[in-house]
């Protein structure tokens, strides 16, 4: 079945005055020339996409099986520590920004103290990270290859094995592919509300690490080159 705007025909009004200057004859002749519509989506990038989700779904199910590395490990006693009222830094020592491990915190919160728990907490963060993920890509394509954007980061993600996995690194993914979606989808330049969403969730990166703050160049840069009000001073978007 075909997309409904893919469906539609492109129609083109050509419009042309055939009367002579001296004449002063307003009469026009009105051409429609009707282009053939869109091509549907391709049945390859269809089998392609549905082979992928089939793909990611059985190897969710084995992922929930995998055990710890030693950098979750590491996240899971800071948590703990801090679900028994303490402090990182001061009462458990690691080097990873503090959302991590209140992040993980949740997670076991949420799902208990076991192996799983912090890989069905990550596989929703990434599922959470495909909707923006998205929406960048169908800014710039087709539906169909668009699609095809989180179906080739899945595919990534499924390839790297337990202990590079459920990483602050991915969750950082998903919180610059959201603030990426806030800057530049829409089909309209960005205003304040989205460089302080975008701006928000580049900061709460440099929670996981210091060296994400890069990125807040992105939305002071949108800023810079965004609109100006009626003053002609340029919006700078400090987020």
């Amino acid at each position: 079945m075909r997309d409904p705007q893919e469906r539609e025909s492109l129609i083109v009004e050509e419009h042309s005055r055939r009367a002579s200057p001296a004449s002063g004859d307003p009469s026009r002749v009105t051409d429609t020339v009707r282009l053939p519509a869109p091509a549907p989506l391709h049945w390859a990038i269809r089998i392609a996409v549905i082979g992928v989700a089939a793909l990611i779904v059985a190897w969710a199910a084995l992922y929930l099986t995998w055990p710890f590395g030693q950098d979750q490990s590491a996240f899971a006693w800071v948590a703990d520590v801090i679900r028994a009222g303490g402090l990182p830094y001061q009462d458990a020592w690691e080097v990873k920004g503090p959302l991590v491990y209140y992040m993980v915190a949740i997670a076991n919160a949420a799902f208990g103290r076991n192996f799983w728990g912090i890989r069905v907490f990550d596989l929703l963060v990434l599922a959470a990270g495909m909707i923006p993920l998205y929406l960048v890509a169908r800014t710039f394509a087709s539906r169909g290859f668009a699609l095809l954007g989180p179906a080739l980061f899945l595919l990534w993600y499924a390839a790297l094995n337990f202990e590079n996995t459920a990483q602050p690194d991915g969750w950082a993914g998903v919180f610059l592919a959201g603030a990426a979606a806030a800057l530049i989808t829409g089909g309209r330049r960005p205003g304040p509300a989205a460089a302080i969403v975008a701006g928000a969730l580049i900061g709460a990166c440099t929670l996981f690490k210091p060296t994400y703050g890069m990125f807040l160049a992105l939305p002071l840069l949108f800023g810079w080159a965004g609109e100006r009000d009626s003053r002609g001073v340029l919006f700078r978007f400090w987020a």
